[in-house]
C-alpha cells in the first residue's frame, strides 16, 4: 500500500535487557517502508523493530530512543549499500521544505492531481503524492510490477513538458530518500521550489 500516513506503528511495549550499541535505520524500496532496529554489540537485534513511512519520522524515532545514550545511528539504503552514521546529539533535524509538489512526478498538486493527493515526505522534503500517482500505484498492486513503471515514464514525460524543473525536483527527492542531506542541500531545494517553473501553454 502506498504510504499515506507518517507512521505505521511503534513497538514500545518491551524493555531492553541488553545495552544498545547501535541503531540501524534502513529503507526497503519495494515496500517503501523504513525500519528502525536496535542492536547490541554483537549486531543482534534487541526487542522488536519499529516502522515508519517517512524517513524523517524514522530518524526522529531513532534519535528519540537514543537521546543521551550515545549509540550511533546507521542510516542505510540497502539498494545502493550506502550507509551514513549519525548521532542524536550531532545532527539536529533539518526543518522541512514544505511544498505542494508531488515527490513522485514533480507536478504542482494545486494545478494538477489535487483530487486524492496524499501527504508524503522523503526526509526534509515535505510534499505529496498527487492523485494520479497515488491512484496508479494502488491500481498496480498485486498485478504486473511493470505497470507502475510504464505509468511513471508516461507521467514524467507529461509533467516535464509543463514543469521544466520537475526532473531536478525528482532527483532531489530520490537523494533525500537515500541520503542525509545537508543544510546547503536544503537551501538549494528551497530555492528550486520557490522558483518552480510552470509552462502554462504546454
Amino acid at each position: 500500500m502506498r504510504p499515506t500516513m507518517s507512521v505505521v506503528g511503534f513497538d514500545y511495549d518491551y524493555e531492553f535487557d541488553e545495552t544498545i550499541a547501535l541503531v540501524e535505520v534502513w529503507y526497503d524500496h519495494e515496500s517503501k517502508i523504513w525500519t528502525i532496529q536496535f542492536k547490541n554489540a554483537n549486531g543482534d537485534q534487541i526487542g522488536a523493530a519499529d516502522y515508519a513511512h517517512m524517513k524523517s519520522q524514522a530518524i526522529k524515532t531513532a534519535k528519540t530512543a537514543m537521546a543521551g545514550k550515545g549509540a550511533p545511528i546507521h542510516v542505510t539504503d540497502r539498494t545502493t549499500g550506502k550507509t551514513k552514521t549519525i548521532t542524536p546529539e550531532a545532527v539536529p533535524p533539518l526543518p522541512p521544505v514544505e511544498t505542494a509538489l508531488c515527490v513522485d512526478c514533480g507536478v504542482d498538486t494545486r494545478i494538477n492531481g489535487y483530487v486524492n493527493r496524499v501527504p508524503r515526505d522523503t526526509g526534509i522534503i515535505d510534499g505529496y503524492n498527487c492523485g494520479s500517482c497515488n491512484d496508479a500505484y494502488e491500481a498496480a498492486q498485486g498485478l504486473d510490477h511493470t505497470l507502475y513503471e510504464k505509468y511513471e515514464k508516461a507521467r514524467h514525460t507529461e509533467i516535464d513538458a509543463m514543469f521544466p524543473d520537475a526532473p531536478a525536483f525528482r532527483e532531489w527527492c530520490q537523494r533525500d530518500t537515500n541520503e542525509n542531506l545537508s543544510d546547503e542541500d536544503k537551501k538549494q531545494i528551497q530555492a528550486l521550489v520557490d522558483n518552480y517553473r510552470y509552462e502554462v501553454n504546454r
